[in-house]
Formats: C-alpha cells, sequence, structure tokens
C-alpha cells in the first residue's frame, strides 16, 4: 500500500468521525473538523512525504481554511446584525 493509498486510508476514517460527531452541530462544525483532520495529517506525514504529494495536501489546507474564514466571517456578520 502506497502512502499516498494510507493518506486516504486515514482522511476517510477520519471523515466518517467527523461526521458522526458533528450529527447534530451542523454542517460548519463538520468542516472545521475536516480541516483540523487535514492539518494532522500534514504534519504526522510532514518528513517522509514525496514534494507532489504535501502540494495536494496543501491545496486541501489552503480550500479549507477559505471555507473556515467563510463561515467565521459569517457567524461575525449575525452576531453582529
Amino acid at each position: 500500500m502506497q502512502l499516498s493509498e494510507k493518506i486516504a486510508l486515514a482522511m476517510l476514517i477520519w471523515v466518517f468521525f467527523a461526521l458522526v460527531l458533528s450529527m447534530g452541530a451542523g454542517l460548519e462544525v463538520f468542516l472545521t473538523l475536516i480541516l483540523i483532520g487535514v492539518l494532522v495529517i500534514r504534519e504526522l506525514t510532514d518528513s517522509f512525504t514525496p514534494l507532489h504529494l504535501k502540494e495536494r495536501i496543501d491545496f486541501f489546507i489552503y480550500t479549507f481554511l477559505v471555507v473556515f474564514a467563510i463561515i467565521v466571517v459569517r457567524r461575525v456578520w449575525e452576531i453582529l446584525s
């Protein structure tokens, strides 16, 4: 089993776990938990991951950071309204 397959399997397990954890909390919590999972996997596999795989993981990190920023801005906007 290649490293990319192991990372994909770990993320699949984390997404299922995050789905169970955020069942009643909402989409915002689910997406935040996925972001946390991607950040943890990136940090744990940083020393032995090839560059092209790091770039793929970084793409997901940036994507989920943008989504997280949108969630935070929307929540702050709701509070201030």
